[in-house]
């Protein structure tokens, strides 16, 4: 709605009037993407009498044939409403379709690119389930990327220039964001390296001031492609973490204040982890995540498939005394999250907590469509913050997303960066975390 509002800020609704999405074939739209007519143009409409013709005699016409006969012959006028990018803000089809690299589209005036489909000021799109319809509504309406507040490219409905809405530099807490040096790196397998290079690079990764990528025995290596001589295999993970991060300690732990650990099929919001970080401080040995402790397990540990992050000083304790000594750390294990935790736990790094101050969620280790429609038991069992079952259980600044891989990335990233209209708001936001403590015992 609120980039309708946008939109239909451009057009004179005293002019007859009509928007949506243009076909290529006279006078007909696509009903199916939705249509607004302005108050001139629904009078005009319903006064020049077209409507009162014979529906029969339309045959089985679409609606976009039938109702665009009308308003053109009503004297109605279309008006364009692709973005100064030609990109489209009406569509009648779901951003999986839409993001497809094969979509192709033969019939509009404005037709699809592959990949590039849609203005940032989307006015409509369908959503083909109901966890689909969730799922699009909290990323679009409820979730916020701090800081970021998107350029106006709604220039060419009105003629004019483009106008670049960075928020304002000076606001102290986006300043302080902005200091906060994060390294970020993913396990992944030679099979998904598509995935990264044609997704996570062109998304999130670009956003983390240092990202890596940690492979067995890469093919495609790289600059920040690092290969790892460690067998591939769910039971050589945690062989692989603690490799990673040795990595990270021996050519890195001077140059950066947290160190980000995710999967392939995570998603983050880079600006929301740095925000939430700004309230830390990395000189505590402290680790951050979606924070687990089932009963049969002695010590709590976050999930490894919505990220966890190791504060510096967590680095160098994991680094120097945790790997170093296999009573502690065991180098091989069952689950790798749970593993890396329990040893967290035994070399002395606590567990911070990561709701915000309305305990809600930030870290979100399940399928995010899934948990909008399912709180399964295990989960509330294992969970150490307390479980909401509504709808709304995410912040608003949440900051990670599990089993997102492939196309469904880039649909968040063109959620979150693209069509949602929340904008920075700096007054709101400085309470929304709290920092930890370490306790004094």
């Amino acid at each position: 709605m609120n980039n309708l509002i946008d939109v239909l800020a451009y057009v004179d609704y005293l002019q007859p009037r009509y928007l949506g999405h243009k076909f290529l074939e006279g006078s007909s739209f696509d009903a199916n993407a939705s249509y607004v007519l302005s108050q001139s143009g629904l009078r005009l409409l319903v006064e020049s009498g077209h409507m009162n013709n014979n529906v029969a005699e339309y045959g089985f016409r679409s609606e976009g044939k039938v109702v665009g006969d009308w308003l053109n012959k009503s004297g109605v006028e279309f008006v364009d409403t692709v973005d100064a990018y030609g990109r489209e803000t009406f569509h009648s089809e779901d951003m999986r379709s839409l993001l497809s690299l094969r979509h192709t589209d033969t019939r509009s005036v404005h037709p699809y690119r592959d990949g590039v489909c849609c203005s940032d000021y989307t006015v409509t799109f369908l959503a083909q389930s109901v966890r689909t319809y969730w799922e699009n509504d909290a990323l679009v309406r409820q979730i916020r990327v701090f800081g970021y507040q998107k350029p106006s490219y709604l220039a060419s409905i009105s003629n004019t220039t483009a106008v670049d809405t960075t928020p304002d530099v000076d606001d102290p807490m986006l300043t302080k964001t902005k200091n906060v040096k994060i390294l970020c790196w993913i396990l992944s397998m030679q099979k998904h390296f598509k995935v990264y290079k044609t997704v996570i690079d062109r998304t999130w990764a670009k956003r983390c001031d240092k990202f890596l990528v940690f492979v067995s025995n890469p093919v495609n290596k790289t600059a920040n492609v690092i290969g790892l001589n460690i067998t591939e295999g769910r039971e050589h993970l945690t062989e692989k973490v603690y490799a990673a991060f040795k990595y990270c300690y021996d050519h890195y732990v001077d140059d950066y204040d947290w160190f980000l650990k995710a999967d392939d099929d995570t998603f983050i919001i880079v600006e929301n982890l740095r925000y939430f970080l700004a309230h830390q401080d990395p000189k505590l040995p402290v680790f951050f995540g979606y924070e687990f402790k089932p009963k049969w397990s002695q010590h709590s540990y976050m999930s490894g498939g919505s990220g966890y992050v190791l504060s510096k000083e967590s680095l160098i304790k994991l680094v120097l005394i945790g790997i170093t000594h296999p009573g502690l750390c065991p180098p091989k294990g069952g689950a790798e999250d749970v593993t890396i935790g329990h040893c967290l736990a035994n070399i002395g790094v606590k567990s911070g907590h990561t709701s915000d101050v309305f305990h809600k969620e930030t870290f979100i280790p399940l399928g995010f469509r899934y948990r909008l429609t399912h709180t399964p038991p295990w989960f509330m069992e294992y969970s150490v913050q307390p479980v909401s079952k509504s709808k709304t259980f995410s912040s608003r600044y949440s900051i990670s997303f599990h089993y997102t891989a492939g196309l469904y990335i880039n649909i968040y990233h063109t959620l979150l960066y693209g069509i949602n209209p929340n904008k920075h708001n700096s007054v709101e936001t400085k309470q929304f975390f709290k920092p930890y403590k370490a306790n004094k015992t």
